[in-house]
């Protein structure tokens, strides 16, 4: 008596297999140690009623659906001058090109161990869905036109 190899056995190992890299594909941006996006030097200014937003922090949440760069928002803090370079992953990397919606967080801090004060710049500019702030980073360096809040 002859064996025949179980070709319904070795179908369903193969489907399995198949299904087991789709996934492991799909969520390859999701596990330590895989490639992350590059960077792109980013620089720009942030002023508020005409005066530069010192201390403000600026985020940029992606716009076109990138999951990975959605782990990693990139963000700046605004200097004396108004100034800001983002940084996502080291120190002023940049940010991933893409589409970004903005958010502008200046609020009173007298010490550090004190709760945030009021906010120094509309409320609104606090979450990109409100801000209306846009941009767009591309490869290569990005310096942007300034953001020139009112409250």
């Amino acid at each position: 008596m002859s064996r025949r190899p179980n070709v319904r056995a070795r179908s369903v190992y193969a489907v399995g297999w198949a299904v087991l890299s789709v996934w492991l594909a799909s969520i390859g941006a999701c596990i330590p140690g895989s490639p992350a996006p590059a960077t792109h030097p980013v620089r720009g200014q942030v002023f508020v009623d005409e005066q530069p937003a010192a201390g403000a922090l600026i985020v940029f949440s992606r716009l076109d659906g990138e999951a990975s760069a959605q782990r990693q928002r990139p963000r700046g803090y605004v200097n004396e001058d108004g100034e800001f370079e983002l940084t996502t992953y080291s120190l002023d990397d940049g940010a991933p090109a893409g589409s970004y919606g903005i958010a502008v967080v200046w609020r009173e801090q007298h010490d550090e161990d004190d709760p945030p004060g009021r906010y120094l710049a509309h409320e609104k500019y606090s979450k990109p869905e409100t801000s209306g702030l846009r941009a767009k980073i591309q490869e290569g360096q990005n310096d942007l036109e300034p953001f020139v809040l009112t409250n």
